[in-house]
């Protein structure tokens, strides 16, 4: 048993022959009694070498074990010729090849385009370096995605944004852009744009979101360029989306296969994407992908990532993304995490009765500033009507008052400002500031302002509930709000998904502010029911 060893010394180049091997048919036995488990249609072989010192041929061979603390096997040169180490040579088919020379030539593309960045300080290969890493990027996971929009050519061809694709993958190019080291470039590109991008702070940082200021407010001449056509092209949110571009790609480079995930978190980019939520690149929701359905990796989501989730609601604002990943870390895959479940409900809800007035505090601040608070109004229609049958009580029957009194509607509250801001103080806008009447029927010790929840929600399913809801339809209300102080915009939804960015959904817009509002009440909804799931005690 000889192992091969690699070194720099010169020496005799040693010779290795392809042997074909004698395996007439799938599972028969050779003369040595070892089974040959190699199929017979297959085109069969053994490596040979023969040893010049020794002067007797050696066949690599493989007993199965591991090699170290990875998964890859030991393999070593034996004096004896066993069949089951016989090597099967598999043709790659067309079809495989062409996947593959796709993911090579990106990855060369995308690697001389990094050779730039020593002169990105030229505005001009700043926007020739930029706008390459941007097709290239958007390119790749229209690959991954199956995209029918995907290298599409002609005039008439409607493109569709890259970060609005749908997010599904095929396994076999995941496995290809992994294997092709595709993923560990993309990781160094962003770093390359990191570090050579430091006027970044008026596009990602949520500092400057957050003031909501309009683009007619920004220094439009900070970093711009004309192109040939006239078109006014800016450098730093040219930078901005390409950063949102790389970091939505990675979804669909694990997305629906458990073995992407834990090599994700094996490579210690699991953590990198963590460092770089709040950053306004939305990379929030690519943590949240990553986490969802794999329990193992649930398993590593620390006390201090949790609490930091909490804490992007009051710094970043109230987006569905922080309770769906309390959610998922609640009940990865379905299934309930007592752990977990007790963890998100002593720092939401109650911290217990032999928690620290410190942490006591901090829960309740957590519930009073960052939950939303539902209760029911009154009746909205009529009642139901008497029990049909007489020999139960109506009293004793669940949701007996439905029966009496009729259908309740919810009102909710929040906590909120006059002049909300992120970061100080209020979950989002008063129900004045986002235009929605208020519930008049409260008790004048109640100094919460409630409203109804169906005043919020319906933008959830503006063409079937903007009627009931505001009285006019929902083309009536667009074209009422398009000649006031909504910038002309127009709110059709394309295919679920707005037109706009999805990695920043900051907006002055009225129907936005409700939007969003509405998808964290959902959001909060749907993680109060995990809190809850297979836990009677917290029900």
């Amino acid at each position: 048993r000889i192992q091969a060893r690699l070194t720099d010394t010169p020496g005799t180049a040693p010779m290795f022959v392809l042997e074909p091997d004698n395996v007439s048919r799938s599972g028969a036995r050779n003369s040595t009694g070892h089974r040959m488990w190699v199929p017979c249609e297959s085109a069969c072989v053994m490596l040979r070498w023969d040893h010049s010192v020794s002067g007797v041929p050696l066949w690599l061979s493989c007993l199965g074990q591991q090699k170290g603390m990875r998964s890859s096997f030991e393999l070593y040169f034996s004096g004896v010729r066993y069949p089951m180490n016989t090597l099967r040579l598999q043709l790659v088919p067309e079809s495989a090849m062409v996947l593959r020379d796709v993911v090579v030539e990106a990855r060369s593309f995308l690697a001389n385009s990094m050779q730039m960045f020593d002169r990105c300080s030229q505005t001009n290969v700043a926007a020739l370096l930029y706008s390459r890493i941007e097709k290239a990027l958007s390119d790749m996971m229209g690959f991954l995605s199956e995209s029918p929009e995907w290298r599409k050519t002609g005039n008439l061809v409607r493109k569709l944004d890259a970060l609005h694709f749908a997010w599904r993958a095929t396994s076999e190019r995941q496995v290809l852009v992994r294997e092709m080291r595709y993923v560990d470039l993309t990781f160094q590109l962003l770093e390359e744009m990191v570090r050579h991008a430091p006027t970044l702070s008026d596009h990602i940082d949520f500092e400057a979101r957050f003031s909501m200021k309009g683009d007619d407010e920004k220094d439009k001449n900070s970093g711009d360029i004309v192109s040939e056509t006239g078109v006014v092209i800016s450098i730093p949110a040219l930078m901005a989306r390409c950063l949102k571009l790389v970091v939505r790609l990675w979804v669909f480079c694990f997305l629906g296969s458990r073995e992407e995930e834990l090599h994700f978190y094996k490579r210690g980019w699991m953590h990198r994407i963590d460092a770089l939520n709040g950053h306004g690149i939305g990379a929030s929701d690519v943590y949240v992908a990553l986490v969802t359905d794999n329990p193992t990796l649930v398993r590593t989501v620390t006390d201090d990532t949790l609490m930091r989730f909490i804490d992007f609601i009051r710094v970043l604002g109230p987006l569905d993304t922080w309770p769906y990943f309390l959610k998922a870390v609640c009940a990865p895959s379905g299934r309930a995490v007592s752990t977990r479940q007790q963890d998100v409900c002593c720092l939401m809800v109650f911290a217990g009765h032999r928690a620290t007035p410190e942490r006591k505090r901090l829960a309740e601040k957590h519930k009073e500033e960052l939950l939303i608070a539902f209760c029911l109004d009154d009746p909205l229609g009529m009642a139901l009507g008497p029990a049909l049958s007489r020999s139960v009580e109506p009293s004793s029957c669940m949701a007996s008052r439905m029966l009496s009194d009729g259908v309740y509607d919810v009102g909710i509250s929040w906590s909120c400002k006059d002049k909300w801001a992120v970061g100080q103080g209020g979950l989002y806008h008063s129900p004045v500031a986002l235009k929605v009447p208020q519930l008049s029927n409260k008790s004048s010790k109640d100094k919460r302002q409630w409203v109804s929840l169906s005043q919020v929600t319906w933008v959830l399913q503006p063409e079937r509930c903007c009627q009931p809801a505001t009285g006019m339809s929902w083309e009536e209300f667009q074209r009422e709000r398009s000649g006031k102080s909504e910038g002309g915009q127009n709110y059709r939804m394309v295919g679920g998904i707005r037109s706009r960015d999805a990695a920043n959904p900051y907006s002055n817009s009225h129907v936005d502010q409700l939007l969003m509002l509405a998808k964290y009440a959902l959001a909060q909804l749907r993680l109060v029911a995990v809190l809850a799931k297979e836990r009677q005690k917290d029900c």
